[in-house]
């Protein structure tokens, strides 16, 4: 999305998820008192959210209906 000019939606992502794992590591570290392994599960749900987010706001994109109609299987 950076190559195409859209680098704020990128940014608002990171900024949420910023927060989100905060959340995260304070519930499964000092909730549930898993330690690294909090952290570990908390940095991994907040990548899967930057992927989901970053992918659900890369398809409302109209401007970019024409990149998103391309397949790596086409021939």
């Amino acid at each position: 999305m950076i190559q195409m000019d859209k680098s704020n939606i990128a940014m608002y992502t990171q900024f949420v998820a910023i927060l989100l794992h905060l959340v995260f590591n304070y519930i499964f570290v000092n909730v549930y008192q898993m330690g690294v392994i909090g952290t570990g599960i908390s940095g991994s749900l907040t990548n899967l959210f930057i992927l989901l987010a970053n992918t659900f706001m890369l398809y409302r994109q109209t401007d970019l209906k024409e990149v998103l109609d391309v397949s790596i299987f086409d021939k």
